[in-house]
């Protein structure tokens, strides 16, 4: 995901809230409004991806870039937390 939402220049910081494998990716003013989403690509233990996980991260990638394109235009911001393996 980090390559995907960096080809689209969204900064990456990782470490987020004290989990190593979290993450947030933004593009866009602090000050603007923003449109926050939640990635959450990892598999739980013994079901893979049986419950979307895998969906819902493509789902804010996909929002994420779109939208990341439009910043040009309008005055926004957009957000993507990501947080997977939180319970490590």
């Amino acid at each position: 995901m980090t390559t995907e939402l960096a080809k689209h220049d969204l900064h990456i910081e990782r470490d987020v809230a004290v989990l190593p494998t979290a993450l947030k990716a933004f593009k866009g003013k602090a000050e603007n409004p923003a449109i926050g989403l939640i990635a959450e690509p990892d598999a739980l233990p013994e079901l893979g991806h049986a419950c979307g996980h895998n969906v819902i991260a493509a789902d804010a990638l996909g929002a994420a870039t779109g939208l990341s394109e439009l910043l040009n235009d309008v005055r926004g911001r957009v957000v993507v937390f990501e947080t997977s393996n939180e319970r490590g």
